[in-house]
């Protein structure tokens, strides 16, 4: 992944060429076929989901259809520093790419490149701060 392919996500658009790299090295590439689940309701949140290409549905029990989002687009902000259930199920409306940053790999960042990893922490902390003051909530997960 390039550093203007990273750059397209808000959370990384600070960061130094050196610190993407720091990142992309972590990410872990996943591609999903048509209604195909990215994860289920109920199921651990363990880290940040890129969404490269392709757009996601995402649905709960309760209240069935709730949207879709289209790449390029940043899921699971704070499940990437804090644990918990994902609240809704996410599919693949067509052919999707997503690139993951699990708990375990950010501790690895943390690590090998601290400096990158506050970077991120500090837009992860941006990020969660603006959604809290627009009072809006998660669509895929809190």
């Amino acid at each position: 992944m390039t550093d203007t392919e990273l750059r397209r996500f808000p959370i990384f658009a600070g960061l130094a060429t050196e610190e993407l790299a720091a990142v992309a090295a972590q990410l872990e590439p996943s591609e999903l076929a048509p209604e195909r689940p990215l994860w289920r309701e109920g199921e651990s949140a363990t880290g940040l989901v890129l969404l490269e290409s392709g757009a996601l549905r995402f649905e709960s029990f309760s209240d069935g259809a709730l949207g879709e989002r289209a790449a390029p687009a940043c899921l699971g902000i704070a499940s990437l520093v804090a644990a918990g259930a994902r609240e809704t199920s996410a599919f693949a409306v067509a052919r999707v790419r997503v690139l993951c940053l699990s708990q375990a790999a950010f501790a690895r960042l943390l690590e090998e490149a601290p400096r990158a990893a506050a970077r991120v922490l500090a837009a992860v902390a941006a990020e969660l701060s603006e959604v809290m003051r627009a009072g809006v909530a998660f669509t895929s997960e809190r």
